[in-house]
């Protein structure tokens, strides 16, 4: 396996195009998988990366801000051409998901499946992992990760959302909503499946450092759809998390973004991120049913468990490692901002050959988690 990454600051779509195609650009390559800043045109720069780098196809999304040899930096575009003659990539891109994201997940496999020339049920863990980026504006991760997750559940799943900074930014500052970047087209409520087969050692990551509190809720109102909880325990949402976090009137949407819960599967706990405060409501970076039980959950140390999970994925490689795909949610980076370790963080993952993106959600196997980061590791191999 042979992994190229290039980067780019240039604010001109064309310009930055053929500045990624310059560096990325060699013989073979299966395709390009490329993170593009929100500030770019999303038609412009899925075109032109497109036309620079035909016959090649290009996927992709847009970003909030990027992950390269720099550590962490925005306005850019990162990206990477993989080739091997030991790897393969069969895509599945879906549309208009939020109209039926379940059956769409489930199809998105299947077609994957089938440009691999295989059948769902054909594929194994020690040859296959599936990406999956969503647009994260869809509000359907949840079920397009459960459907896709559960046609191949034997598989390792890894994603992210596509992010922007629209709703964030001041009034006239922002980028553009987010696209999934498909062949040279931007596409909106859609989602991406990069189902990758390979010979050579792939290696998927999840890690997250939150720690799980006392005690537990039992969420008793809620509007998924929104992802709204209204109610906890049968009090007001807000009421209640002010009793939990013992916050009380400090109570804010910063203070909030520390504090999120934890759904345990399986033994372990996966985070769901409170967003904000909306009245009486809390409001989710994902969505949660009535009847759901979370256990409250606080920060632990964030630079060790990624320092920790990079270092294992490179010991499991057993071999050096070639390309490092990373997805960090942006609930960790503003964190990490807040706390002044944005730089310590970015240092880490630079330590690897890293392209990625900070995203609005990410996804493992059948669950749309927050505040973790996914990605998969691939070891160097002939050919």
């Amino acid at each position: 396996m042979r992994a190229r990454r290039g980067y780019t600051a240039r604010g001109d779509e064309r310009s930055a195009a053929r500045d990624i195609a310059r560096q990325i650009a060699q013989p073979d390559a299966a395709f390009v998988l490329a993170f593009a800043s929100c500030h770019y045109d999303p038609h412009a720069i899925a075109r032109e990366l497109q036309r620079a780098l035909d016959p090649v196809p290009v996927y992709g999304c847009t970003s909030i801000a990027e992950i390269g040899p720099f550590g962490f930096a925005t306005r850019r575009c990162v990206a990477v051409s993989v080739a091997s003659r030991r790897l393969r990539v069969g895509v599945g891109c879906a549309s208009g998901i939020s109209a039926a994201a379940l059956r769409a997940g489930h199809r998105a496999i299947c077609r994957a499946a089938q440009d691999l020339g295989r059948q769902p049920d054909e594929l194994t863990p020690s040859r296959h992992v599936v990406l999956c980026l969503v647009d994260w504006r869809c509000k359907s991760e949840e079920l397009f990760a459960a459907g896709a997750g559960a046609t191949v559940p034997w598989l390792t799943l890894v994603g992210g959302s596509a992010s922007d900074d629209a709703d964030l930014a001041p009034p006239g500052e922002g980028g553009h909503a987010a696209r999934i970047l498909y062949r040279g087209e931007a596409i909106t409520d859609a989602a991406l499946i990069l189902l990758i087969e390979s010979d050579g050692p792939m290696v998927p990551i999840v890690s997250e450092h939150m720690i799980p509190g006392e005690g537990r809720v039992v969420v008793t109102g809620a509007d998924p759809a929104e992802r709204l909880v209204t109610g906890l325990d049968g009090k007001p949402a807000v009421a209640r998390y002010r009793e939990i976090t013992g916050l009380g009137d400090q109570l804010d949407n910063e203070l909030a973004g520390k504090h999120p819960f934890g759904y345990f599967v399986g033994g372990r706990a996966y985070v769901r991120s409170v967003m904000g405060i909306e009245g009486d409501c809390l409001r989710f970076a994902c969505g949660i049913d009535r009847g759901t039980v979370l256990v409250p959950m606080r920060p632990g140390d964030i630079l060790t468990a990624t320092d920790r999970a990079l270092a294992d994925a490179a010991d499991r490689l057993g071999a050096p490692m070639e390309l490092l795909i990373a997805f960090n949610c942006y609930g960790r980076y503003l964190e990490c901002m807040r706390d002044g370790t944005l730089d310590a963080l970015g240092a880490i993952l630079a330590r690897y050959p890293v392209v990625g993106f900070n995203t609005f959600g990410e996804q493992v196997n059948t669950l749309h988690v927050n505040h973790t980061l996914t990605g998969i590791a691939f070891g160097r191999s002939d050919g």
